[in-house]
């Protein structure tokens, strides 16, 4: 399953809040194994919106990339396909 994932910085965070839990996050998926693959990410380090295009092998492996995240970011999550969805991406066209 492919997860288009958009994220906006909630009022009031600061970067330092988001980069300590980027890299704990970083930490925490070095220590275990993990179901999921990022395929790709924009404005990830220090950004205010971004996304992330997350390959799982079920919904809830999703939900576990993200999950550290809750407090700091405002998530728009879909599943899209595979194919068409991914090529609107790439051309910047995704709704």
């Amino acid at each position: 399953m492919l997860f288009y994932a958009e994220f906006e910085m909630l009022p009031g965070i600061q970067y330092e809040t988001v980069n300590s839990k980027i890299l704990s996050w970083e930490r925490e998926m070095e220590s275990k194994p993990s179901n999921f693959k990022i395929l790709g990410k924009y404005g990830f380090y220090g950004a205010r919106k971004g996304f992330f295009l997350i390959e799982t092998d079920d919904t809830d492996s999703f939900y576990a990339c993200i999950k550290h995240f809750r407090d700091v970011y405002l998530w728009n999550l879909k599943p899209i396909h595979p194919l068409t969805d991914f090529i609107k991406i790439k051309r910047g066209k995704h709704q």
